[in-house]
């Protein structure tokens, strides 16, 4: 499995800058205070990201951590080659956030109607959250959206999707989830990998949910993990 070379991360630091500059430009009304951290955050992430194989072999996980991060790869090659979907590079690394959590999601709402409150950036499209790898910047716009008179939901994230601007890493918090939800999970984000609607949130989320649970039911009554 390939480890992340200083010349990739170069490549994701471009791509990254690249898309902060079209942000500025697209009449988007994207916040550059915004972009720029969670832009940061994802490259120091893809940074500290380690091949699975120096993961295990560095003794430093459990037995349990180790069968999960081998049941991942299965699930990986299941996504690819039983399924078909666009697994890249995804989950072929391994980012221990030495128990600490490593994101935050910030969604909200009107409190009289289901009406999310939507985020539009450039190539990604129309999103009902904002990210952040940063609690004090997650806290921050909690509560500007509730000072919004909104419902406002903060929440720890333990895997996202790339969409294929960058490679997902697996992440060690992801590995507190039992067999099926690991399966869910992995399963949900490769789709997104492979099918993204841009202007489509509802669809989007949707279609991830429903086929990660019925691909993850399927799977393990066919081959059950001994996680």
């Amino acid at each position: 499995m390939m480890q992340m070379r200083n010349r990739d991360v170069a490549g994701w630091v471009c791509r990254s800058v690249f898309l902060l500059s079209l942000s500025m430009t697209s009449g988007c009304g994207v916040d550059f205070a915004y972009l720029l951290p969670a832009a940061v955050g994802q490259i120091e992430l893809l940074q500290r990201s380690v091949p699975i194989e120096q993961a295990i072999d560095s003794g430093g996980l459990s037995d349990e951590q180790v069968t999960k991060l081998s049941l991942i790869q299965d699930v990986r090659l299941y996504a690819r080659d039983v399924i078909g979907l666009n697994v890249a590079d995804n989950y072929t690394t391994f980012y221990d956030s030495g128990g600490e959590p490593v994101a935050y999601n910030v969604s909200a709402s009107r409190k009289d109607a289901f009406q999310p409150r939507l985020w539009t950036f450039p190539f990604v499209g129309t999103v009902p959250y904002l990210g952040y790898f940063d609690f004090v910047r997650a806290e921050t716009k909690r509560s500007e959206l509730a000072a919004q008179d909104l419902d406002v939901f903060m929440y720890q994230i333990d895997a996202y999707s790339g969409i294929g601007f960058f490679p997902n890493p697996i992440l060690s918090p992801l590995l507190y989830r039992n067999a099926l939800d690991l399966i869910d999970t992995v399963l949900h984000e490769l789709l997104h990998s492979t099918i993204w609607r841009p202007a489509d949130p509802s669809f989007n989320d949707s279609l991830t949910a429903l086929f990660g649970r019925r691909r993850a039911l399927a799977l393990q009554a066919h081959n059950p993990p001994s996680a």
